[in-house]
């Protein structure tokens, strides 16, 4: 095997590999800059994304606490209603499409409390693809604003759709603002793995006849 095909074929492996490793991004809503149109929000993280508020409109005016790593924090992130950055029950969800199948691996919210004696907690659950549910936690609120994180996830699908359980909240209706998902690409299926690279290793094998 000559130096340049062994070359070809190492950047051909190579290219297989990046190509079934996970593409991993943070959908920050509580950045400023991501301004929904109407009842609809997009962004091109992880394949490329579309968010939907039922009844509408998105809505994430509303001032954030500041930094709360790993989020901007500029806004309490994504809510419904003209003058409400929350998503309130039992009528309101938000439902996130994605254009290729993802594992949401970290989920984070804000305006998600628990009163102080832990015996009234807002909930949020999500359905579709995948179901969870999170519930506030006390020691995770930061400055009383209700913010609640959760990592090590492994949700997977193409649709998710979030929405507050009604409970028995102390602090009024049960609602919550999504402010952040942690998300990859799920892994290419090994058979497509193996025509991927069977093709990259074909089409060395031409070149080198070739040459």
């Amino acid at each position: 095997m000559t130096k340049s095909f062994k070359t070809l074929g190492l950047a051909a492996v190579l290219s297989v590999t990046s190509a079934l490793a996970a593409n991993a991004a943070l959908i920050d809503f509580t950045d400023g800059s991501l301004v929904p149109a109407g009842d609809t929000l997009t962004g091109t993280e992880s394949g490329g994304w579309t968010l939907v508020g039922v009844p509408g409109p998105l809505n994430n005016a509303e001032a954030g606490p500041g930094g709360i790593d790993p989020l901007v924090g500029e806004t309490d992130g994504i809510g419904i209603g003209e003058t409400d950055d929350e998503v309130t029950a039992v009528r309101e969800s938000l439902t996130i499409t994605f254009d290729k199948p993802v594992i949401i691996t970290g989920l984070y919210f804000l305006d998600l409390f628990v009163a102080g004696d832990d015996s009234s907690k807002e909930i949020v659950e999500v359905s579709g693809d995948a179901t969870a549910s999170f519930e506030g936690v006390a020691n995770n609120n930061v400055d009383t604003v209700g913010f609640f994180g959760e990592v090590g996830l492994s949700l997977d699908g193409t649709t998710f759709t979030f929405t507050p359980a009604e409970t028995n909240d102390s602090f009024g209706r049960p609602d919550f603002a999504l402010a952040g998902i942690e998300v990859e690409l799920a892994p290419i299926p090994l058979p497509a793995g193996i025509l991927l690279l069977g093709g990259a290793l074909a089409g060395l094998g031409v070149a080198r006849r070739r040459s």
